[in-house]
């Protein structure tokens, strides 16, 4: 199973995102006006949000690489947390978003959203 590129720069930790994946509430309204709520799963995966700015264009085609050999979503990889260290499995969430850098039009900006499996 492949694990998430190492490049040149950290993530930018401004704008870090970890929530829950999935709502998983199950909810039953009768005719009453009652709402039952139940747990759907009995696990909550987990989502994250990051980005990394100001990457070469070298690191930006190996992320590229990176997320054409997990077929975007379709296959799972190893990503490790930056501030726990703990290793999830986990997939892209969304295509990656590739943005020029306003203030250094040679360098990169790339959001990434991916979740637990």
């Amino acid at each position: 199973m492949l694990t998430f590129p190492t490049i040149s720069r950290s993530p930018h930790l401004d704008g870090f995102t970890e929530k829950v994946a999935n709502d998983n509430t199950y909810k039953a309204s009768f005719e009453s006006g009652h709402v039952i709520t139940r747990a759907r799963y009995t696990r909550l995966p987990k989502a994250w949000g990051f980005q990394f700015t100001y990457i070469t264009t070298a690191d930006k085609l190996m992320l590229e690489q990176f997320q054409e050999g997990v077929a975007l979503g379709g296959d799972s990889f190893y990503w490790e947390h930056f501030k726990t260290s703990n290793i999830h499995e986990v997939r892209l969430a969304k295509p990656m978003d590739f943005t020029l850098e306003a203030r250094e039009p040679d360098l990169w900006r790339v959001k990434i959203e991916i979740e637990e499996v």
